[in-house]
């Protein structure tokens, strides 16, 4: 079986970072592409305590994609 492509998903954790490090590795020795997949449980906006109630969901996703996609640039940078 010969691996293409390696779907990766991530929530920017340490954990998760460091399986990256290792999938950059065997993407490398199978000449296969890796997609990278931000995840989130968005956990924090069932919390009475947030501090995010306030804000529109709409704004309240845009503010994350736009950090989403930064921390994602950085990724892939780091590791072309």
């Amino acid at each position: 079986m010969k691996i293409k492509k390696i779907l990766f998903p991530t929530d920017f954790s340490d954990c998760s970072l460091n399986a990256l490090e290792y999938t950059v590795y065997l993407a490398k020795k199978c000449k296969a592409s890796i997609q990278l997949l931000y995840v989130d449980e968005a956990v924090y906006l069932l919390s009475p305590m947030n501090t995010y109630a306030e804000m529109d969901l709409k704004d309240l996703a845009e503010n994350f994609k736009k950090m989403a996609d930064a921390r994602m640039d950085e990724l892939v940078q780091k590791f072309i």
